[in-house]
């Protein structure tokens, strides 16, 4: 069998869907097993066997509520359906190339009604199929497809500290599991379209083509067992790192099994040394009533609980685990004492696993633990080099970052949350702009947080998730991610189809906007940054205040709006949005501007300030006459709240529009401590963070081609290039980033009292080199002798 994903094209009348019938997948109806009621969590196995008397190829369009595994013949086809709403409710496309006989078209079918992950939407649970040039009837509803209710499955809550919502551990008894009931007939649910004469939308999941890459699934390994001994699963780690064991190095290595004896319980913690997503898989002979815990960390804790007002979350150096705590989520199975090989339901993630083997009257031999890797197949494409070389460092813990929270939707973090925000995604966005051409993921999180919007018309702050969270704060970065789009990348069918959902989040912001054209405290949580001196903005309620950090944000996407509306012509509604800017921009300076410091204030008192309110307000570019001092107080005043690990995009965003290539790299000493603290990936804050990626932290190695190597969209669809480097105290500097046409890549070296520049551009596009007062055209591959100028 050959298996291929393809996608189908949205259908041009997206809000007919459920009346008419748009997509071959709507012919069909979805099925469940005839016992199971909706509102408690299950596990099914529906299964279809057939005969070919020649070879063809089908298509398969095919969903499930929550989650489905594909098979034919028993191989892996593919996992879905991609986390999405119930109004755009994702089916999957598959090709298959079979050959004449016998085959079985089977899924495993999950549903958590208890304990789901707050990223995870459903209904009820239910399959769909529909098969396209078959030579038999395989479709849901009409061939005589079984299914199985699989037993011998319990979840439980996590024992993780933090807002831990990715979903439950599984507990899987394997002789329940592997000895399933009979199957029996699968009921018809309704019909999965509607062809309606008069309107009426059918009630349920209103099925909308997913046009994503089936995620990574491959082997992963390596790493070092770090620890083999008899340790409670709540004790402290041994004080010292005992010697390396070869036989359970050999295991987790895939060239040895290895057993253990009856009535004995081993721990084993394996480090990966790397951060890995993946879906866990062990292979058992024999151990007739043992007991395997396989659970994931990040990290080892040096407390469980606070000890003298000491910080719970501590851990330390993450590459030590010695007198450490580890705690931890994963799976437990119950062996039954017959060769199997059993995995997880989800995927987990981390960098520490800890494999606990308590086994019974008789010894257990572990033959496998394979983990398969799962995330978006999103690859650096791009290439930075330069003489600091621990950029090299950064760069490898940015990418790992990114391909971490990068999965059916970016994410905030994969091990407590997997919830993509927007504040977040719009980093990761431009981040995976300068590393790769993949840009389907960036689509696919532009239209969820465009479909998010409800009853009030905000974007809301994550999605697809329930219950739902507002920040308008976050509505407001949406506006500025579609402008990225819009110049990073040459979709503007896409781009403009969005812009309706644009515009109603502004009016509603427009309702807000009080007497003094200022916004007053907005509905709920207008998030800005981990820091206190924010907390005005940070809390809801009675004790919210007009702020400019708010206000500051809102012009910037105002601009954002107006760049749009002109690009595709409507000058009228960029004027009017070119009018509310102009008011909103002078309300700001007349009630936080405060000449005395030249800063901008948080509060109309002008008692408090930050970094966050003048990097808005320099990126605005709306103050020309307060913008020097403005910069000057910026990097020398020392009352400022300062931004952490999310908002200091905002200070390298403005440090770029000064030409400071130095500070730049002066903040990144935080990111070469992380590596020599062990970090893998981004940590979510300072110390103490609770995550330990975060890809909102990776936002370097974007500024390490847009900011020192400078290059960036001049135009909508990146049709023109600008490269305005500000290399700071390197002396060489190389990148290569891709563009929708190609490549365009920067060579840069210091000789004598100047430098030396190469730039080439993809055929067909042109740009502009600007250095100091120089303005170079840019065409092809050429070379530049140029001065030195001071940063």
């Amino acid at each position: 069998m050959e298996a291929e994903r393809f996608a189908l094209q949205p259908a041009a009348l997206p809000a007919d869907t459920n009346i008419r019938r748009h997509y071959p997948i709507h012919h069909g109806s979805w099925i469940a097993h005839p016992d199971i009621h909706p509102e408690e969590d299950s596990f099914c196995r529906y299964f279809l066997d057939f005969e070919l008397s020649v070879a063809a190829t089908i298509e398969l369009h095919v969903s499930a509520d929550n989650r489905f595994v594909l098979t034919c013949d028993a191989d892996y086809i593919g996992m879905g359906p991609d986390r999405s709403d119930l109004a755009h409710w994702s089916f999957h496309s598959y090709r298959l190339a079979l050959a004449p006989g016998t085959h079985r078209l089977s899924a495993d079918v999950y549903f958590l009604h208890k304990d789901f992950p707050l990223a995870q939407t459903g209904i009820r649970p239910g399959f769909v199929l529909y098969a396209e040039h078959a030579l038999v009837d395989l479709n849901t509803g009409t061939a005589p497809w079984k299914v199985v209710r699989l037993q011998g499955v319990r979840t439980e809550r996590a024992p993780v500290k933090g807002f831990f919502v990715v979903g439950p551990n599984y507990i899987l008894d394997a002789a329940a599991y592997c000895n399933p009931p009979e199957a029996v007939d699968a009921v018809v649910l309704q019909a999965a379209g509607a062809q309606s004469g008069g309107g009426r939308i059918l009630e349920g999941w209103r099925l909308y083509p997913s046009r994503m890459p089936e995620q990574v699934r491959r082997p992963v390994g390596g790493g070092r067992i770090r620890l083999v001994e008899d340790v409670a699963p709540e004790a402290k780690l041994p004080a010292d790192d005992p010697v390396p064991d070869p036989t359970w190095q050999d295991f987790v290595d895939g060239k040895a099994s290895v057993t253990v004896p009856a009535q004995s319980r081993v721990t084993v913690l394996w480090d990966l040394e790397q951060y890995h997503c993946a879906y866990p898989e062990l292979t058992t002979i024999g151990g007739a009533g043992a007991l395997v815990n396989i659970e994931w960390a990040e990290s080892c804790y040096e407390h469980l609980a606070d000890v003298d007002g000491t910080d719970a979350r501590l851990k330390g150096n993450r590459n030590e685990i010695a007198g450490k705590y580890f705690l931890g989520n994963g799976d437990t199975f119950l062996l039954d004492g017959l060769h199997r090989t059993l995995h997880s339901f989800w995927w987990r993630a981390g960098r520490y696993i800890r494999i606990i083997v308590e086994a019974a009257d008789e010894p257990i031999t572990l033959k496998r633990l394979r983990l398969l890797e799962t995330r978006m197949p999103l690859e650096n494409e791009s290439a930075f080099a330069c003489d600091d070389d621990a950029v090299a460092g950064i760069i490898a813990i940015c990418v790992r970052g990114i391909q971490m929270c990068a999965h059916e939707t970016y994410m905030d973090c994969p091990y407590y949350e997997q919830l993509m925000y927007v504040g977040d995604t719009r980093l990761q966005m431009l981040t995976s702009y300068v590393m790769s051409a993949e840009d389907r993921l960036n689509q696919r999180g532009i239209e969820l947080f465009d479909w998010s919007r409800r009853e009030t018309g905000y974007v809301l702050e994550r999605y697809p998730s329930r219950p739902f969270q507002l920040s308008c704060t976050f509505a407001m970065i949406w506006v500025l991610m579609l402008r990225d789009h819009a110049w990073w990348r040459n979709e503007p069918a896409f781009v403009k189809d969005r812009m309706k959902g644009m515009r109603c989040l502004l009016e509603e912001f427009k309702a807000h906007q009080g007497e003094h054209d200022l916004l007053p405290p907005l509905p709920g949580w207008s998030f800005v940054d981990w820091v206190p001196g924010l907390h005005a903005v940070n809390s809801p309620g009675p004790n919210a205040s007009v702020h400019s950090v708010v206000n500051l944000l809102f012009l910037n996407a105002l601009h954002a709006a107006i760049d749009l509306e002109e690009h595709f012509g409507e000058e009228h509604l960029a004027a009017y949005n070119r009018g509310w800017a102009d008011r909103l921009s002078q309300a700001i300076l007349a009630t936080f501007w405060c000449a005395e410091r030249g800063m901008f204030a948080d509060d109309p008192e002008r008692t408090r300030y930050s970094e966050h309110a003048q990097c808005l307000a320099l990126l605005s570019g709306d103050y020309p006459e307060q913008a020097d001092p403005c910069f000057e107080a910026l990097i020398t005043a020392e009352d400022l709240s300062r931004t952490t690990v999310y908002f200091s995009f905002y200070v390298l965003e403005t440090f770029q529009r000064f030409g400071r290539g130095d500070l730049i790299m002066e903040k990144w000493d935080f990111w070469k401590e992380m590596e020599r603290l062990g970090f893998k990936t981004p940590m979510e804050m300072p110390e103490p963070s609770r995550s330990d990626c975060h890809a909102w932290g990776s936002h370097p190695l974007f500024h390490m081609h847009a900011s020192l190597a400078g290059i960036r969209p001049a135009d909508p669809g990146f049709k023109r290039v600008v490269i305005q480097p500000s290399p700071g105290s390197l002396r060489t500097l190389h990148s290569c980033v891709p563009h929708p046409a190609g490549t365009v890549s920067l060579e840069m070296q210091k000789q004598g009292n100047g430098w030396h520049a190469t730039v080439s551009l993809p055929e067909g596009v042109t740009g502009t080199f600007l250095w100091g007062d120089a303005v170079y055209p840019l065409k092809g591959r050429q070379g530049f002798m140029l001065s030195c100028i001071d940063e």
